[in-house]
Order: structure tokens, then sequence, then C-alpha cells
């Protein structure tokens, strides 16, 4: 398998490299967003369900589950990961970068077209379409999940971090739950690389 890291500088910049602090921590924000929002706000996620009696509904989120929850199990687990458990965490990242990006710039476009931190939801709408057109390419689906494990310090302060960076950007900053939530999944991978290069990380055998 190819490891990522050895990846020339102008592959590394277009394919987004997830591992296992990164795919946790957009799961994490995934609950987070949900637990904090529980009432209706500007940009209401009371808006956002699927038909009960829609097969299409349950078809997207069966597999969106499926990530989610591998995703956590697979940060304090030290098994390999299959290509099918790859394939759903990718779908999981893919929605989740596409929803960010979709939601914030439809927000921002109505109400803070200039705003700064418009950049973010192109990134993750630019990472969602980069991840659904490698999910059939099992060498790049190798090389974007990464096999190796993270150690539990390494867990700890990148959740931290983005418990903090999600309550300065909505509480502090005022900005948008939608503008908010892109921001922090943009956020993930540039910490989670600056993170493996501090915390020794494992390859599983």
């Amino acid at each position: 398998m190819n490891n990522p890291k050895q990846r020339g500088r102008f592959e590394s910049l277009l394919l987004p490299q997830f591992d296992e602090g990164s795919l946790f921590t957009m799961s994490y924000l995934c609950i987070l967003l949900f637990a904090v929002n529980s009432s209706p706000t500007e940009w209401n996620l009371n808006d956002l369900r699927f038909n009960e009696d829609s097969l299409k509904g349950i078809l997207i989120l069966i597999p969106f589950l499926s990530g989610m929850f591998l995703c956590i199990y697979h940060a304090f687990s030290d098994r390999r990961k299959t290509n099918l458990e790859k394939k759903l965490m990718m779908i999981f990242a893919a929605f989740i970068n596409g929803f960010a990006g979709i939601w914030a710039g439809t927000y921002l476009l109505v109400h803070e077209i200039y705003s700064w931190y418009g950049i973010f939801p192109i990134w993750n709408i630019i990472t969602g379409y980069i991840l659904l057109a490698s999910i059939r390419t099992t060498d790049i689906e190798e090389d974007i999940i990464s096999d190796e494990n993270i150690g539990l310090g390494q867990l700890l302060i990148t959740t931290l971090f983005t418990t903090v960076l999600f309550v300065m950007c909505f509480h502090v900053w005022n900005i948008n739950w939608a503008a908010t939530f892109s921001i922090c999944i943009a956020a993930v991978g540039s910490l989670n690389t600056f993170m493996d290069s501090v915390f020794p990380v494992a390859q599983t055998e």
C-alpha cells in the first residue's frame, strides 16, 4: 500500500488525506452540532429530515451512519480497516464535506456573500467531490484513508481543539451555524496533519 506521506507535494495538495483522528473528529462534530442545536435557529436543522416512507432516504442514511460508526470505532481500535469499511468511511466523509459546503455556501450567498470565511464552503465541496470520485479507485482509496493508529493523547487534543474552535466561531465570533460547521470540518484535515507530525503513529499489520 502506498503511504500518503510518500506522495509528491502536488499530489498531496489535490488528494485529501484522512487518518483516524480526522475521521473521528468529523463524527464528533456531527454529534456536537445536533446536540447543541436543539432549538430552531436562523438556519433550522429541523428542516433537514428524511421521509420515513422514502426508500431513497433510508438507502442514504444506512451507509452514512455505518461510516460514522466506523470512524468512531476505529479511533479506539487497532484492527486494520477492510476495503468495505474504508468505502463506508469515505462515503461518510464525502457526505459531511459536501453537506457542510452546500449548507454554508447557500447561507452565505443569501446573507453574507462577502464574508471572509466564504472560502471554507468551497474547500468542503471540492473535498467532498474528490472523495466521491475516488471511491471506485482502490489505490486512491487506500491513500486517502490511512491505516495508521492514533494515540489517546492525540485524540483528546484534537477533540478539545475542535470543541474550542466550534465554541469560538458560534458563541464568540457569532458566526452562523452553517459557516461554523463548514469552518470546523475544513480545519479538521489541517489540524490532524499537524498532530501527525507531533505524535508518533503506528501502522496496523
